[in-house]
């Protein structure tokens, strides 16, 4: 067994668990006690926002965790899109990220990285593509800056 993990929602807050989704009636703490890929609602990116190829992976990994119902369909664009980054990066610090997602996703567990790997990943495609906005978009856990 892993590492509890503790969650703090604020009111209102919804956290999708495993294709389940839950609604905090007020501020709440929770602690997972197993490894369970989750995300909380302010971390989920909608569509328009995958405007680089990292983010487009992102979404791709955050649909597996939200609709398992369409993992099959998702795994397969998962596959493509891996496959097309690890074509379309040079960066060795990218490429060992993809390698380490590659593996999570294997494991059952695409969101397991730390927001700290997250940065060191995906800082050469936000350097790359000049975002002036990074800090004002929402921090998206464990897979993205």
């Amino acid at each position: 067994m892993s590492t509890p993990t503790r969650v703090t929602l604020r009111p209102g807050e919804r956290i999708f668990i495993n294709g389940a989704v839950l609604k905090a009636d007020g501020r709440t703490s929770f602690d997972i006690l197993n490894d369970v890929p989750y995300l909380v609602e302010h971390e989920i990116m909608n569509a328009q926002q995958t405007v680089t190829p990292l983010r487009q992976l992102y979404y791709v990994l955050q649909t597996m965790v939200m609709e398992p119902a369409g993992a099959e369909m998702a795994r397969e664009i998962y596959n493509h899109v891996m496959w097309s980054l690890s074509q379309a990066f040079s960066n060795a610090t990218v490429l060992a990220g993809l390698d380490t997602i590659r593996q999570q996703v294997a494991d059952g567990s695409p969101f397991r990285l730390t927001e700290d790997d997250s940065r060191r990943i995906c800082a050469p495609e936000i350097g790359a593509f000049h975002f002036a906005k990074v800090a004002a978009e929402p921090r998206l856990r464990r897979c993205r800056r």
